[in-house]
């Protein structure tokens, strides 16, 4: 089926990242058409994951507006 051979596709491409870091333009096509990249299946870093944790124990930033949001921006 089509599901299958996408899945394997999938795979085939990962596997080729994972050992040279490149995609081929056919890949690259073959990726945009189903939003994905292989990077998407690696493991999120370390540090990363700390950040996230930390963030999540903040408290959150509050706006009355969308110009208010974007004065701090600026």
């Amino acid at each position: 089926s089509e599901v299958v051979r996408e899945e394997l596709n999938k795979k085939r491409i990962f596997e080729e990242y994972i050992k040279t870091g490149k995609l081929s333009d056919e890949d690259w096509k073959f990726c945009d058409k189903i939003d994905w990249h292989p990077v998407d299946k690696l493991p999120l870093k370390e540090e990363f994951v700390k950040k996230l944790e930390q963030a999540k124990k903040e408290a959150p930033i509050r706006f009355d507006s969308v110009d208010e949001f974007f004065e701090t921006i600026k």
